[in-house]
């Protein structure tokens, strides 16, 4: 696999890492099979309180045994990146294992609500996103960029009331599971498809 650059912006202060896989080391295409089949499996269910979406179980036991080995290198991806993290953040743990892994189908129309992981570290990757498939936004903890506000003279990292990325095939990105994150509405024809971890 190649040498990757990992990038890391700071909000709140709060940080955010993310990196472009290549796809000659990991092959999104592959990766969106592998979700769909086991989607075909029933191996999941819909979510319909968060718009229309369909999510798997866990897959770690799946990925640990070899029946995806394209999600079995984004794995190891992830936990090899998570442990350069998990340094740079200052866990108590400096090697972090993949506790749940699992696959998200987010279909036309549909959105994420508002949530958190309980798990210290997530990271997201992206196999299938289409343009206009959906943002995912990122909140600060309350109330802590209206506070920031009162004091600062113009809008900055610590007091904005959101930060959105938009979902780039191939991209990665690891945060805190404490960080408050949703994802607005796909108005594209496609099905984004994208790959979670928590980590501990």
């Amino acid at each position: 696999m190649e040498q990757i650059k990992l990038y890391k912006e700071e909000w709140w202060p709060t940080p955010i890492w993310y990196t472009d896989i290549s796809h000659n080391d990991i092959n999104p295409k592959i990766i969106v099979q592998e979700c769909q089949a086991e989607k075909n499996r029933g191996y999941g269910r819909d979510f319909t309180e968060f718009g229309q979406s369909w999510g798997s179980h866990n897959l770690v036991d799946p990925i640990k045994a070899g029946v995806y080995p394209e999600l079995k290198k984004l794995s190891d991806f992830v936990e090899n990146t998570a442990t350069y993290i998990s340094e740079d953040y200052g866990f108590i743990r400096p090697i972090l294992k993949i506790e749940e892994a699992w696959c998200n189908f987010q279909y036309p129309n549909g959105m994420q609500t508002v949530h958190t992981h309980i798990r210290p570290l997530v990271a997201l990757y992206y196999a299938q996103a289409a343009e206009g498939s959906g943002k995912i936004w990122f909140r600060p903890p309350e109330p802590m960029s209206y506070s920031n506000k009162m004091f600062t003279k113009s809008d900055n990292r610590y007091n904005f009331e959101k930060v959105d990325y938009s979902p780039i095939v191939g991209r990665i990105f690891f945060f805190p599971g404490w960080l408050s994150h949703h994802v607005v509405l796909n108005q594209s024809t496609q099905d984004r498809i994208s790959v979670s971890f928590d980590l501990i």
